[in-house]
């Protein structure tokens, strides 16, 4: 489950220095950051570091909203690496983004141990060890690598194409300093033919896998003497929902008396919701059958190890498969992309007997194999084949009125279908798991308050009662950023919406040439991105800038490193764009938002919780709609400002801010108060004559 970052000493044990004290003398005004480091003092990152490090030494919770330019995973890092090292206790750092994770292992961590470095009462924290907290299944296994090389003639289990694929895969392991990482590997490895050598096996266990050969063990070894263990947030939560903490009467939320920073912590109501619940996807089950015994390849476990019944019964449960998802995508989801079921029983009730039959098949078979190797495949199949059915018959049932149940299209254009159970309101199992362990959680972002109150956060996350603490940004918005406003643009909920596309597509345009450097246009649905790109970009590359399209060709972290290196470009992106964007400089000079970005109220989760809202007497819209927009919004704007020299425009595009009395909402938000409206036929001069753009 973990990557090692890098080898490093263990510590020289704890010297029980008093509570706050070296932090004190690490970010106080002319402390060891400034005089040591050559960095500036900032008194909002003191005053966090110190309130972190009370928390921790207390064993308390806390909230603390850190706007950008805090400096807060220093606050965090420092305090928690001295508090793990002195109390012998892991230090758990969770993120959302990869950027994130990334500056954590690369920049920040190595940061602190040069600070620690710098004094000599401070070396002792120096040596700390940092581990990347990863599942298995990005570890490769050397010993179902082993296993596969030795049976790779065999055309039952691979194709010409895969081995070359499992070759390609066993000389990259081989190289001189491969952590066995699939991350590692460019290309990325084939997903099945990985899928059949990675750790994400019973046989990468103990007793067949060496810590001196095995990738995944080798790294697991590292665990135990890890004073600083930096994961992410879709992770962290699996592993709680699936119950992989400590004991109840143990005190710790991940591993025994740990203690956990939470940063990115705005998202973590929805990454709880997802992986406190459960879904089973047409893809996963097909594949888990397939790799049992595909039919039209003549390939799987079974040609060897099976009898022609064995495989009969994988037929006869791929059918039932086939059966079960074809009713999902025709009957339940139609036309849509995902919907809600109301009713219990809603889906064929002969998927579950043909799955029962070739379970209970394969563990009879399982015991009786004489191949130890084949034995744990066909039960590793076996048991994913279990949850699976144990899924599908809570989906069926639907006992729990917490819980809600809807279906939707998921891969590459919607190729397949899954069920899915999400809890309609994950903070109680958040106050659990993180806020009723007896250890401290600290939770930060730079957007966890909202109208200057943190209730909102705090009751999504299960948090009420737990202390909270803001530090405004020090930069100087007042100075340094232009908001501009469009008053002309169409309502984008017309049921004509061309009119509203066509004046947005040429707003775009405009704004962006107008600005000598970077722009980003944030969208809340791939339709309008897609269309504004169709509409400018032909005339965009005339002006001999690029036009970046998110869901175009490039990934996204390509996307946006091109963007970045470029300097003058254009990038439309949508969903993930709204944050962990991070282009400081001319490079991105601008964001527009080109709507303000309120969920779609027809989607499962938002419905359920909607008519929960109503039958207790609120208003959806007050209560969930706006606040959850007004969030997202205030992530996009963060998008510009990334450091004290950064200058640049933030122009909104949608008309509502003015017109609807929520608008006020949105503009309460905006990081200055002053704002100047324009319309399209006076762009350039009301911009020019405010001094917004360059001429």
């Amino acid at each position: 489950m973990i990557r090692i970052v890098e080898n490093s000493i263990p510590g020289q044990g704890p010297t029980n220095p008093s509570p706050g004290l070296e932090v004190k003398q690490i970010f106080a005004q002319n402390g060891v950051l400034q005089t040591s480091m050559n960095l500036e003092h900032r008194p909002q990152q003191e005053n966090m570091a110190q309130r972190v490090s009370e928390s921790l030494h207390l064993d308390s919770s806390l909230l603390f909203e850190a706007g950008t330019g805090v400096g807060k995973s220093l606050a965090y890092l420092v305090p928690g690496l001295i508090f793990a090292q002195n109390a012998k206790r892991p230090f758990i750092v969770s993120t959302h983004t990869i950027s994130l994770q990334e500056q954590i292992l690369k920049k920040d961590l190595p940061l602190c141990r040069l600070l620690f470095d710098q004094v000599e009462h401070l070396r002792k924290y120096r040596d700390f060890q940092a581990t990347l907290l990863a599942g298995k299944g990005n570890y490769l296994c050397t010993s179902r690598l082993t296993e596969a090389l030795k049976h790779q003639a065999q055309t039952e289990l691979f194709e010409d194409r895969e081995r070359k694929e499992l070759h390609r895969i066993a000389t990259w392991s081989q190289e001189q300093g491969c952590d066995g990482m699939r991350q590692g590997l460019s290309p990325r490895p084939d997903f099945e033919v990985w899928d059949r050598v990675s750790a994400d096996s019973s046989l990468c266990s103990r007793k067949r896998c060496s810590p001196q050969s095995c990738f995944y063990q080798k790294a697991r070894d590292r665990l135990a003497t890890a004073d600083v263990i930096v994961v992410n947030h879709s992770l962290l939560f699996a592993l709680l929902g699936a119950g992989m903490g400590p004991e109840t009467e143990t005190k710790g939320i991940l591993f025994a008396e740990d203690f956990l920073v939470l940063d990115e912590a705005h998202q973590v109501p929805k990454v709880a919701s997802d992986y406190f619940g459960s879904a089973i996807g047409s893809y996963g089950v097909a594949l888990t059958l397939r790799r049992l015994w595909d039919s039209r390849k003549k390939k799987g476990l079974l040609v060897k190890w099976g009898s022609l019944t064995d495989k009969s019964l994988v037929e006869e449960a791929l059918e039932a498969t086939d059966a079960l998802f074809y009713h999902v995508r025709e009957n339940l989801l139609g036309d849509h992309d995902a919907r809600r079921v109301l009713n219990a029983h809603a889906l064929p009730s002969d998927f579950e007997m043909p799955l029962k039959r070739l379970t209970d098949r394969l563990r009879e078979l399982s015991l009786h194999l004489d191949n130890e190797a084949a034995s744990i495949e066909v039960k590793d199949q076996t048991e994913k084949l279990e949850s699976m059915v144990t899924v599908f018959r809570a989906f069926q049932e639907m006992d729990d009125p917490e819980n809600v149940f809807w279906v939707e299209r998921y891969g590459k254009r919607g190729a397949h279908v899954q069920l899915r159970i999400t809890p309609l309101d994950p903070a109680p199992m958040l106050k659990t798991a993180l806020f009723d362990r007896g250890v401290s959680a600290v939770l930060t972002s730079a957007t966890l308050t909202q109208e200057g109150t943190m209730d909102r956060f705090s009751g999504l996350v299960g948090a009420e009662g737990i202390d909270s603490e803001v530090e405004k940004s020090p930069f100087d918005y007042e100075k340094n950023v232009q908001v501009f406003v469009a008053r002309d643009s169409p309502d984008p909920r017309e049921v004509d919406r061309m009119p509203y596309l066509d004046h947005l597509s040429e707003l775009v345009f405009r704004c962006a040439e107008a600005q000598k450097g970077g722009t980003l246009a944030l969208f809340t649905n791939f339709a309008d991105l897609k269309y504004v790109d169709q509409t400018i970009g032909s005339r965009w590359k005339k002006l001999d800038r690029e036009l970046y399209v998110h869901g175009a060709n490039l990934p996204r972290h390509l996307l946006s490193k091109r963007f970045k290196e470029n300097g003058k470009g254009l990038l439309l992106g949508a969903e993930s764009f709204w944050m962990g964007i991070d282009v400081p400089g001319d490079a991105l000079s601008q964001v527009i938002i080109t709507r303000l970005p309120f969920q779609n109220p027809n989607h499962p989760v938002v419905e359920a919780k909607s008519e929960k809202t109503r039958s207790e007497g609120g208003n959806p819209f007050s209560t969930l709609t706006l606040p959850e927009a007004l969030s997202r919004f205030k992530q996009g704007l963060g998008r510009l400002i990334r450091n004290k020299s950064d200058r640049g425009l933030l122009t909104i595009l949608d008309s509502r801010v003015l017109r609807k009395s929520y608008g006020k909402r949105f503009l309460s938000e905006l990081p200055k108060k002053d704002y100047h409206s324009f319309s399209l036929s006076t762009l350039r001069d009301e911009f020019l004559a405010r001094g917004g753009f360059e001429p």
